[in-house]
């Protein structure tokens, strides 16, 4: 059975290397939803698989995979208003 915390970095891997990066949300399994609006706001450990977001005011939020339920496309905020 593969390891479902190196399937969910993996999908997240892949839309940081995306060559048009596309801000994106990561839902996780409490309800709680965190915008990824840059490639330089999420670090991802490969062997640790330690998912860690910061934010624009400096604080971090550490993810843990097994909680990740979804990645979404980020609605943009200019088309929202």
């Amino acid at each position: 059975m593969p390891d479902p915390t190196a399937i969910i970095t993996g999908q997240l891997i892949r839309h940081l290397e995306r060559p048009h990066f596309k801000p994106f949300v990561i839902v996780t399994s409490d309800g709680g939803k965190h915008r990824v609006p840059t490639r330089d706001h999420l670090t991802i450990t490969r062997l640790l698989r330690l998912i860690v977001l910061e934010h624009d005011d400096g604080t971090i939020e550490e993810i843990n995979p097994l909680h990740i339920t979804r990645i979404t496309a980020a609605r943009d905020p200019a088309r929202a208003a």
